[in-house]
């Protein structure tokens, strides 16, 4: 059978071909309205085929008539077991079909045609990279004999930075309205599927059997709602959870490889909200702003970009992306990741409120908040004295850390 979850997406794409085949074109794919089409165009046909043979066997039994009846029997479960695999076609068809933009997404083939909407703070230029300060630091242990390349192991006080980090994120969240969860780490490939990660990117997963390891806490924390009818009284529900995340990086060869910027596991802090479809893009102003204010609070200069419509993530209508000022290498890196996903996720995990005696859909947002890695690589290049050999330790990290600065 086909995917109920799809049925009113279907309706969409019978009526507007010529707007899904544009917003495939904006993401800098081919058209494919035509090929999507064409296999509803099948199952439709076998839907009704099967439904006048179910009308005819009802007649056959309705008069007694066993040798008809049994000949329609055969004919209905050869023709379901069509139907089933035409349906599993289209189904394969349209779980590829990224969300559609938002009217307010920038136009744009690639990366350098994401908008700068704003900068904060005061960038300053060093000559050490936080990798180097590591080194000099006499912290970084070489993790490639125990996992491979693109591990991080650290000691002393990055370890305990890099902890204190997560935490006060945790408790500045939980003190804006976010509820911590506590995630498993491991999940299904239908949670995977519900937040978007499957089937696009499985090649940047790393699976075992039906089950992967999660590429970002986003994944647990927006299925903790799927197949939940909500009344929209209880939105906006906000999470926030601190977890490792797991990714291959494929395809990501030589590009910031070097210290704490893409490594195969790191930690990361991340908000998500559920809301109502009138609330949406304003929850996504305020998960914004609240990732901001991280850090603002860490003094460390950053600037937004609004994604174009040829690099905006798979399942997002609109998206902001946060860049930290990495003082060593002299150049922006993202350090957050801002979504509205409309209902697309919602769609996929079957997640609705009740408003007024009608059923919607819930709207999804997911925001860094932050990555702490990068984070922690922000801070050694902004912060790091190399003539005196001190890293100066933020002041909202002091009580964390139990110190203001440290003498390597």
């Amino acid at each position: 059978m086909l995917d109920l979850d799809y049925m009113l997406d279907l309706n969409w794409i019978r009526e507007n071909p010529d707007k899904l085949d544009k917003n495939f074109i904006d993401r800098g794919s081919n058209a494919q309205s035509e090929k999507i089409l064409d296999a509803d165009k099948k199952w439709r046909s076998a839907v009704n085929e099967l439904n006048n043979l179910r009308q005819k066997s009802k007649i056959a039994a309705k008069n007694r008539d066993i040798e008809e009846g049994k000949r329609i029997k055969a004919e209905i479960q050869k023709l379901e077991q069509e139907e089933k695999e035409i349906s599993e076609e289209l189904n394969s068809i349209l779980s590829t079909v990224p969300n559609i933009i938002s009217d307010h997404t920038p136009s744009g083939k690639d990366d350098n045609d994401n908008v700068e909407i704003k900068k904060w703070g005061n960038p300053e230029e060093r000559n050490v990279s936080h990798d180097e300060i590591m080194d000099e630091m006499g912290l970084w242990i070489n993790s490639a004999d125990i996992s491979g390349s693109r591990f991080a192991m650290m000691k002393g006080i990055l370890s305990k930075l890099e902890r204190s980090i997560a935490n006060w994120m945790l408790d500045f969240n939980i003190d804006n309205g976010f509820d911590e969860i506590s995630v498993p780490f491991i999940v299904k490939e239908s949670a995977l599927y519900n937040s978007g990660q499957l089937p696009k990117f499985r090649d940047d997963l790393f699976v075992m059997q039906d089950k992967a390891l999660i590429p970002t806490g986003e994944v647990p924390l927006i299925n903790v709602v799927q197949g939940r009818l909500a009344k929209s009284d209880e939105f906006p529900m906000r999470f926030t959870a601190l977890s490792h995340c797991f990714r291959k990086e494929a395809g990501s060869a030589g590009r910031d490889t070097k210290g704490l910027i893409r490594l195969h596991q790191f930690q990361k802090v991340e908000i998500v909200s559920i809301t109502t479809q009138d609330k949406s893009e304003d929850e996504h102003m305020f998960m914004l702003n609240h990732a901001e204010k991280l850090l603002q609070k860490l003094q460390l200069p950053y600037r937004i970009v609004e994604i174009c419509s040829g690099d905006i993530g798979f399942t997002a209508k609109r998206q902001f992306d946060i860049e930290v000022w990495m003082a060593g290498v002299r150049k922006y890196v993202e350090i957050s990741s801002c979504s509205n996903c409309g209902d697309f996720q919602a769609r996929r995990m079957n997640t609705r409120y009740a408003h007024e005696g009608k059923k919607y859909f819930a709207h999804t947002l997911n925001c860094s908040a932050l990555a702490v890695g990068r984070t922690l690589a922000a801070i050694l290049e902004n912060y790091y004295n190399k003539d005196e050999r001190i890293l100066h330790i933020p002041n909202v990290l002091q009580s964390y850390v139990g110190m203001e600065s440290f003498k390597c």
